[in-house]
């Protein structure tokens, strides 16, 4: 290899080099503008029953802004789901509370436990089924008490040890720690934009758990029913 090509090398090499330490700038650039759109986007003031569109990811994987203000009852959002549904998809959509049974195995043998979910489906499928997979299904969380997460209408699971039912919040945080939501909601874009929205509606008003009835108001005034 001549001494002209040893140079030419050594040149595009440097070129390259300077190409990616531009690109490394720029990647950390594009991370703080996501960072600052992010949180600018959920502490942003609004009118105060608005719906939130094109609802950003969240850059650091960390806790969400609105994970604290997204303690939801389940029975109430569910049902909400399922009027988004009736309108969005035309269907004929069941939107209720279930429960669930599952076998479990111990020394003696199976039996079966039951545990609460709330199912929104189409009428006529495999309905009240998890096992359907067009049907979305909403967990409560057992390990909510109604002592921290006040209900009129609590959720009842089988006990592990003597199958006594035992009760439990119908209040969970509908959005997961770091970012979307604790179900999945089937890339329906309206079901984000109704929890999140309700999630923010919360947030600006510093509330962190609304009852049934004013998550009803608040639900008809975001979306002008």
């Amino acid at each position: 290899m001549s001494q002209a090509t040893l140079e030419e090398t050594k040149s595009k090499i440097q070129l390259l080099e300077e190409e990616i330490e531009l690109l490394k700038q720029k990647k950390a650039q594009l991370k703080k503008l996501k960072r600052d759109y992010y949180e600018d986007y959920f502490t942003t003031p609004r009118e105060e029953f608005c719906i939130l569109k094109d609802i950003p990811d969240n850059p650091d994987q960390k806790e969400h802004i609105l994970y604290d203000y997204s303690v939801l009852n389940v029975d109430t959002v569910g049902r909400m789901i399922g009027e988004l549904m009736r309108k969005y998809e035309h269907k004929d959509i069941v939107a209720e509370r279930i429960q669930k049974s599952d076998m479990w195995d111990n020394a003696f043998g199976g039996y079966h436990v039951y545990h609460p979910q709330f199912v929104i489906g189409e009428r006529g499928r495999t309905y009240l089924s998890n096992r359907d997979f067009n049907n979305i299904v909403i967990d409560y969380e057992m390990f909510n008490t109604t002592k921290d997460f006040p209900t009129n209408n609590p959720v009842y699971w089988d006990g592990r040890d003597d199958l006594k039912p035992y009760r439990r919040s119908n209040y969970r945080r509908l959005i997961n720690y770091e970012n979307g939501l604790s179900f999945n909601e089937k890339n329906y874009e309206y079901i984000k934009e109704l929890i999140f929205s309700l999630a923010y509606f919360q947030k600006q008003h510093d509330i962190h758990q609304m009852g049934a009835k004013d998550t009803w108001d608040v639900y008809r005034k975001i979306y002008k029913k």
